[in-house]
């Protein structure tokens, strides 16, 4: 499975750098205004420090960590998961807090669960908004009044479930259960119980909600400026890139899976053909470098400003 994941984002790469004229890519990159480029960056950097910040939220009193050591796990956590094939950078984040922070794996496998989660809760709000039906003021209401219920509940039915868990583990606990099934509920107790801890409240998900309007809104704004799209495609457009970076087909860099994913999104409510498929990959391509470029110096700058820590300090949590 994983080798045909690679090979069917390695064949839609292809077929991106089949359709791009690269020369005239060249060209057109060069054209944009500098600051095009500089305030594309700015917003990459500044979607780090908000995604640093929730992470912070979260651990600031459970581990006792300082934002700067939380701005550089993401940085590398971020590069790692957006170079690395078939989201395997994504075991970065657990690995770190085990092992910097001393933090049991089960709660960091319940944090990295968690932080993907609200990513998906809050990027389906804003796709609702954009490709929801009628104009985008009556989506927005739409996809705010969703997740209100979604949330309400969601959190009735974990209430209800956790209870109905904890009478589960009292009755498999008891002698007569056999040792597998009761290793088995030991271990999945453990994450349930890790999964009830505090996430960083509200301030997170203003943090969550602030990035990716932060981050679309750049990838956006260059679509828009490579491509000449309309503001909306472009929004439409940058989404369903991100959505096609989640999938399990991601190759290498991610190359090919995101094109593809910013081109259907873009000309969803182009059923006229009227926006060039040469044009828009190109500016698709451009804007996923653009990106990468940005994880790689992030990861760069937390190596060479703030080096490992030779002795890890040991911490409890509460």
């Amino acid at each position: 499975m994983p080798l045909m994941a690679a090979a069917v984002a390695l064949l839609l790469f292809a077929l991106v750098l089949r359709s791009v004229d690269l020369a005239q890519l060249t060209r057109s990159a060069a054209a944009l205004p500098p600051q095009v480029w500089l305030a594309t960056l700015a917003g990459a950097f500044a979607s780090f420090g908000l995604r640093a910040a929730r992470l912070w939220l979260e651990w600031r009193s459970r581990a006792r960590v300082d934002y700067r050591s939380c701005l550089r796990l993401f940085l590398l956590h971020n590069a790692a998961v957006a170079w690395l094939p078939l989201r395997s950078g994504e075991a970065v984040y657990p690995w770190w807090l085990h092992r910097r922070w001393q933090v049991p794996l089960h709660d960091a496998a319940a944090s990295l669960l968690w932080l993907r989660l609200q990513d998906a809760l809050v990027l389906g709000a804003l796709t609702l908004a954009c490709f929801g039906p009628g104009s985008i003021g009556t989506s927005t209401l739409l996809a705010v009044l969703l997740s209100l219920l979604a949330l309400t509940l969601g959190a009735r039915l974990q209430s209800n479930g956790l209870a109905r868990w904890d009478r589960a583990m009292q009755a498999a606990s008891s002698t007569q259960t056999p040792a597998p099934a009761r290793a088995f509920t030991r271990h999945a107790d453990r994450l349930l119980q890790a999964s009830r801890a505090s996430r960083g409240g509200r301030l997170a998900w203003c943090c969550c909600l602030a990035n990716w309007l932060i981050k679309l809104a750049a990838v956006a704004w260059l679509l828009g400026a490579l491509a000449g799209l309309p503001g909306g495609d472009a929004w439409r457009g940058a989404i369903a890139g991100e959505w096609a970076a989640v999938l399990p087909l991601h190759g290498p860099a991610g190359l090919g899976p995101y094109e593809a994913g910013i081109w259907l999104g873009a000309t969803v409510h182009d059923p006229a053909g009227a926006l060039p498929w040469a044009e828009l990959t190109g500016a698709a391509l451009l804007a996923h470098l653009c990106w990468l470029l940005a994880a790689a110096l992030g990861a760069a700058g937390a190596l060479l400003l703030d080096p490992l820590p030779k002795t890890p300090r040991p911490r409890t949590l509460p």
